[in-house]
């Protein structure tokens, strides 16, 4: 029962995925997305830190 279980671990893995289909324009929405959010969590990170109480 070892053996069985250890040359199903080792048996080649299945072959990758294709790449995505996703047309080049959806790729660039997500990304000029994604930039939209990380500045604005950039800019919320910098008005705490501007306005916070001094210690």
């Amino acid at each position: 029962m070892a053996t069985l279980a250890r040359d199903q671990h080792t048996r080649e893995s299945p072959p990758a995925p294709a790449a995505s289909s996703a047309r080049p324009a959806d790729n660039d929405e997500a990304a000029l997305i994604a930039a939209v959010i990380a500045i604005n969590a950039w800019n919320r990170i910098a008005v705490t830190f501007r306005y916070a109480p001094e210690a």
